[in-house]
Parts: structure tokens; sequence; C-alpha cells
């Protein structure tokens, strides 16, 4: 049986119009697209998952790869999931804690099991009935979705570099690519297109771009013409920092870029209670000068407006910034890292599961 007839052929009265919704019922559509798929030897991966692609804009749902191998003395095979979001931490008293995934926080069951053999790729099995309701809103909003091609984002990143206002974005990638795009989405974008930027030896023309686009920019090289930091604040997250400046929070990550630089923000707490980082700094070192420059940079941004309270982790260098820069705020540590430190220094030996963690990790 030819696919692409099936889908041709198929029962309209199974196809849901875009708006309506799938309820959880187990359809004659999914019974004979799986059936179909028995039949079937593709030539291809990219044939397998064109086919099972077509199946999703037709029933609302989508698959994504959990398990695949194609190395090693066992026969190729790629499993197809019900799209899963999350992680969840389990542990079982004879076992050490492990992560295992969530799909939709369902645990839908619907999943495609694949083998290649003799030349084709074949499903050998599988279960396409979902524990959930699969709908257009549901469909249309996610973020493998919502998600730009390659080619739909080179058409976006001039609105993005000129400064385009998020909801101009938002509707220009509605009305040409059907996608409904967040104000996350754009901001995340957005940044995206920054961080892409040639920075080696060329910070000067970024400078003068940020500040171009009215945002704020310093930067400042060693001795050796490598760079010490970079800070930089963008039009938009200007405005934020004038709106919501009440509480902050101040924390960094680990040299997880290709410059090999600390990364440190600034974040504000918009209505729905959304970090959304207001002022962005790159530091070649952690130490409390290069952190006090980056929140003195962050100050003059805020016209030397002062801060009720600084939330931040328990590192040395950031309370020793925050005392210089910000003498009469509040500086508040971080429940989550509190109660962690204090996870690493309670222990029951006597037993597996300490009671003491599970409670707390359930409270955070």
């Amino acid at each position: 049986m030819d696919i692409d007839n099936f889908f041709h052929n198929m029962d309209v009265s199974n196809v849901q119009i875009r708006g309506s919704v799938v309820p959880h019922v187990v359809t004659e559509t999914e019974n004979v697209f799986l059936n179909t798929l028995y039949l079937v030897a593709f030539p291809s991966l990219e044939a397998l998952k064109s086919d099972i692609r077509t199946y999703e804009i037709a029933t609302y749902c989508h698959f994504a790869v959990r398990d695949s191998n194609f190395h090693g003395d066992r026969k190729p095979y790629i499993k197809f999931v019900c799209w899963r979001k999350s992680y969840k931490t389990t542990s079982v008293s004879s076992q050490p804690i492990r992560r295992r995934r969530t799909s939709m926080d369902t645990q839908c069951p619907a999943f495609i099991f694949c083998k290649f053999l003799e030349g084709y790729w074949t499903v050998v099995r599988g279960n396409v009935h979902h524990n959930h309701e699969c709908n257009s809103m549901r469909y249309d909003c996610n973020t493998w979705m919502r998600r730009l091609t390659g080619a739909e984002f080179e058409s976006v990143k001039p609105l993005l570099i000129s400064g385009t206002s998020a909801f101009n974005v938002i509707h220009y990638a509605y009305q040409s690519y059907g996608k409904r795009l967040t104000a996350q989405d754009v901001f995340n974008m957005r940044y995206k297109v920054f961080s892409q930027a040639n920075l080696p030896g060329d910070y000067g023309k970024l400078k003068n771009h940020i500040t171009s686009l009215g945002g704020l920019c310093d930067y400042q090289l060693d001795a050796d013409h490598s760079l010490l930091y970079f800070f930089f604040a963008t039009a938009d997250q200007i405005n934020l920092c004038n709106r919501f400046l009440d509480v902050v929070g101040f924390d960094g990550t680990y040299k997880t870029n290709n410059e090999n630089m600390f990364l440190y923000h600034v974040v504000a707490l918009d209505m729905n209670f959304m970090a959304i980082p207001v002022c962005i700094a790159f530091v070649s070192r952690e130490t409390s000068t290069l952190l006090s420059s980056f929140l003195s940079f962050f100050r003059q941004m805020s016209n030397n407006r002062e801060v009720i309270g600084i939330v931040t982790d328990d590192s040395p260098a950031i309370a020793a910034a925050i005392t210089q820069v910000y003498p009469n705020s509040h500086h508040l540590l971080c429940r989550v890292h509190l109660l962690r430190n204090v996870i690493k220094r309670v222990s029951f030996p006597f037993f597996t599961n300490n009671p003491f963690i599970v409670f707390v990790e359930a409270t955070i």
C-alpha cells in the first residue's frame, strides 16, 4: 500500500480542521496509519521521518527521537516517542538516584520503533494511542512547532538586528509562516543574533552597533590585547530595567561559550514572575574587581537608581562587589542555594534515602 495514497484518501472525519479538538479516543486513522507503516519498507530514514511528519500534521501530535543506534554490532534502530519536554528525578531504594524523561507530564505511551533490515527502514512495533488530547492549540503553541527553520530565521534576522519591536516580529512570523512566536522567543532569537557576532578583534564595531540601537556597551582589553570584560544592555533591556528594578538577581555561569569567558547577568522579575536579563557581562576572571565594574556599569545604566534587594548565591566575589557598589541594598541569598548547601552537610548513614533530603528537594 502506498502511504502517500493513504494520506490522500484518509477519512476527512478523522482529520480535524484547525481550531478543533482531537479528543483522546483511538481513531481509525491511527490504527490504519500504524498498520500501513508495518507494510512499507522505507529506502531512507528521511522518507520514514517525512511520512511520520505528515501523520503529525493530520492528527496534531508530535513524535521525537528518544533512542537510536547507528554504530556497533547491533542492527541500526531508532525509537520515536510522543514529544517529551523535561526530566524528573526518581530513586528506588536499591538503586541510585537517576533521571527519567517525562512526556508533557502525562507519561504518554505512544511510540514508533523502527529497525534497519535488509537495506530498508521498517517499523517493527509501535503504539499511537495517546493518553492526552491532541489539538491545534497544543500543536501550534509548543516550542517544537514555533521554532523557525534556518531559512525563516535568516529572513527574520534583519528585523532582530534593526531593533524591531517584539510585537511586530511576532506579527510578521505569523503572517509569513504561521508560527505563533512569543515575546520570549523573540528575545532569545535577538540574543542569538548578538551572540553570533564576530567578537574577537571586532569589539569596537559591536559596541557601535549596540549603541546605535539605543543600548549601552563597554569593554576593556588587557596588556596582551585579550578581552578583559565586555558589558552590554540592549534598548529593550534598559526599558525593562527602568520598570522592574526593586529586586534583581545577580548570578553567573561557568565557561560554556566559545570565548572561554564567564557569563554574568542581572535579571529582573516581570509581572508574570519571569526572570528576564536586563544587563549582561562577559568577564575573563571571577574577581570582585571585575564584578564591581559590572555592577557599576549596571548602576550607570539605571541612572544610579537604588535597588531594594539583590538575590545571589554564596559567592564571596559577588558579595564583595555588592558591598562596594550597593552598600545600602539588602543582599539576599538564594533559597535554592542555601538548601542545597544544607543538604551537603546533613547525612543519615543508616538510611539509603535521606528523609531530610527528600523533604528539602520537595520544598525546592
